[in-house]
């Protein structure tokens, strides 16, 4: 797992993924990026630790450095996990996660709701839609 150990929810994000993992008795690695240098380091320590994968944390930072994370999954032939189809749509494997404009289209609609002092009904997201870059290369043993 790739996080920003700037980020508010480096923590509780990697505490999480911890108990995840031993629930399913599988090793976490957690490396630390806050820097383009350090994301390039990551993605060499990967190797070394004969990573399967990589889940990238949800981050500004980590998502303003889409390119250089999708362009280091590839030239380390590392399947990569994203938080927003942002990824997928520039030709990063998988995203798993809230649907960006689809959030920022309810907040819209909920604030209009608050403005005309309208009743206000309580919205639980449960939709974690995912995406599947169709257009990348499949490793070898992939299957879409």
């Amino acid at each position: 797992m790739l996080v920003n150990p700037n980020s508010p929810t480096a923590e509780p994000t990697i505490r999480e993924a911890q108990e995840a993992a031993r629930a399913k008795r599988v090793q976490l690695a957690v490396l630390r990026a806050s820097t383009e240098g350090e994301i390039d380091a990551a993605f060499a320590n990967l190797i070394d630790l004969r990573a399967d994968a990589v889940i990238v944390g949800a981050d500004p930072f980590l998502g303003n450095q889409r390119l250089q994370l999708i362009a280091q999954a590839a030239l380390r032939k590392i399947p990569a996990i994203y938080f927003s189809d942002g990824f997928t749509a520039l030709g990063g494997l998988i995203s798993y996660g809230a649907n960006l404009p689809t959030v920022y289209r309810r907040m819209g609609v909920y604030t209009g709701k608050i403005l005309k002092a309208r009743s206000l009904p309580i919205y639980r997201s449960s939709n974690r839609p995912s995406s599947i870059s169709r257009s990348i290369s499949r490793p070898p043993g992939l299957s879409v």
